[in-house]
């Protein structure tokens, strides 16, 4: 197991049991509740720094045409001031 999943899950195990009050005797199942949210989470092959998600919105606004941020005027409008 690499070092970075392993520790991901860990952590989550740890989150896990402190969630679930801390019980004695439990961190098999707490270990195993991490792994499958882990596997889970490889199955979305979505990365940690979201880089797929950029990359589809930039594909999204370059077939849009939409190269320049909205115009200040449109930016005001949707301001609200306390």
């Amino acid at each position: 197991m690499d070092h970075a999943r392993d520790e991901w899950i860990r952590r989550r195990a740890y989150a896990l049991w402190e969630a679930d009050g801390c019980p004695m005797g439990r961190d098999a199942e707490h270990w195993q509740q991490a792994t499958l949210e882990r596997q889970a989470l490889e199955k979305t092959q979505a990365s940690s720094d979201g880089r797929e998600i950029i990359a589809t919105l930039w594909r999204i606004r370059s077939a849009s045409n939409i190269n320049s941020p909205p115009r200040a005027e449109t930016q005001r409008h949707r301001v609200r001031s306390c």
